[in-house]
């Protein structure tokens, strides 16, 4: 994601959640809501004979793969789990959803052991699957995949008020050399209001990050003056990313807040 993008996203929703408030003459502190901390986590086992051995006990299923991860031709599992707390499913009174759930949520990775049977713990991410910033936002997880040996994530933004932005993105994971790290990802952004999207694909082997904005008003689009009809021209450009180590999957405290160059963010 474009930080300025998502910069703009968070004043706009600022200015609409005061609005709210001040139209619903709410108390001052009903938008104080509870989120978790690292308390709120639990370590998850690292022997079970099937994956839902692995469910701490409190938590759900919100998402399973299955697929091969490290090269041995066994059959691994990912879960994305999320706690059930009563104390995150907090009541709002103003825009959104009347129970606003900000229970948190973890991804834990399991390896087949086919020698000795049932699966090894290979990776817990606490803070890799996003949690809703606010009672208007949808649910921010939407798949968890598992293909050619990669890791996929998938994420949305969308907000019922206070933007016209919204966004879907995947994350692409590998295990290398006793880690799950980022070697890609696709991040297709859309401004309802104006109908322009950004398509952004960032390679992370070949350390280029290619971008194509296509329709919204102005250069964007242009018109046939034949008939009256317009239309969408996209526009492409090629951005060097810097040559660093691959990210690892356990450094994600926060999606969007990595700066990756210049105005993009994962």
């Amino acid at each position: 994601m474009r930080k300025a993008a998502w910069y703009t996203l968070m004043s706009l929703l600022t200015l609409s959640t005061t609005a709210s408030v001040q139209a619903e003459d709410t108390s001052a502190d009903e938008g104080d809501f509870k989120y978790p901390t690292a308390l709120d986590y639990p370590k998850v086992r690292k022997l079970g004979l099937k994956p839902n051995d692995f469910v701490p006990k409190g938590w759900k299923i919100i998402g399973q793969a299955t697929g091969d991860l490290n090269g041995d031709k066994a059959t691994d599992t990912a879960l994305v789990l999320q706690s059930t707390d009563k104390k995150f499913k907090q009541a709002n009174h103003a825009l959104g959803e009347a129970i606003f759930d900000t229970n948190a949520r973890m991804l834990v990775v399991l390896f087949k052991d086919s020698a000795k049977g049932g699966f090894n713990l290979a990776g817990q991410a606490n803070t890799i699957i996003p949690i809703p910033d606010s009672p208007t936002m949808g649910e921010p997880f939407t798949k968890v995949e598992i293909k050619s040996g990669v890791l996929n994530l998938n994420f949305a933004v969308w907000y019922s008020a206070g933007t016209w932005f919204s966004s879907d993105s995947l994350y692409k994971f590998k295990y290398l050399n006793d880690r799950f790290v980022l070697i890609g990802a696709e991040v297709n952004e859309f401004q309802r209001n104006s109908g322009q999207s950004t398509k952004l694909s960032y390679n992370f082997y070949t350390h280029k990050l290619k971008s194509v904005i296509t329709g919204g008003a102005g250069d964007g689009t242009e018109e046939n003056s034949d008939n009256g009809e317009s239309s969408e021209k996209s526009k492409v450009k090629w951005l060097s990313l810097p040559n660093r180590p691959p990210r690892p999957m356990s450094s994600f405290k926060k999606l969007n807040e990595w700066k990756v160059v210049g105005e993009y963010t994962l």
